[in-house]
């Protein structure tokens, strides 16, 4: 009986090591995975609710939109004058501002807020004598936030 000297006829040493090291990776992968489906989840429940205030929003602009157009086209039939016309305008009971720019022309620009520190804002210029306009500004504008220091607080550049 030569030959079996030291351990036993069982070498499990290196397989077990490798089946621990194995485990131990597909649990770090494992965690790591449910970690990152998380976090898409709450990106994707954040975006989802942008989409529905900037839509809101968007419905909101083109109903003030409508209201202009109406007041543009209820006008137009008669002679009218600058000031004629931006009390129609201010009528209307919505933050909408009337800027006078050239004779028959003027800027109109009104803003919708949205929930998450930002504005849809709209820009018409208004050729209000043939009751035309052309949308100049649709924009989605984001406020900077405000920097709390212990000296007080700092607004950050607006570009």
């Amino acid at each position: 009986m030569r030959g079996k000297s030291g351990m036993g006829g069982l070498n499990v040493g290196g397989s077990s090591l490798l089946a621990v090291f194995v485990l131990l990776c597909l649990t770090t992968f494992a965690a790591l995975t449910m970690a990152s489906a998380g976090a898409d989840f709450r990106l994707t429940q954040r975006a989802m609710q942008a989409s529905t205030e900037y839509y809101a929003a968007d419905s909101e602009a083109e109903e003030v939109l409508a209201l202009i157009h109406a007041v543009l086209y209820n006008v137009s039939a008669y002679p009218v004058t600058r000031g004629y016309i931006a009390d129609a305008i201010r009528q209307l009971d919505r933050d909408v501002y009337f800027y006078p720019t050239y004779p028959g022309m003027a800027l109109i620009s009104y803003s919708i807020p949205l929930n998450r520190s930002g504005m849809l804002v709209v820009e018409l210029e208004v050729e209000y004598t043939a009751a035309r306009f052309n949308i100049v500004r649709w924009s989605l504008e984001h406020e900077p936030p405000d920097v709390t220091l212990d000296s007080g607080t700092l607004t950050l550049w607006q570009g």
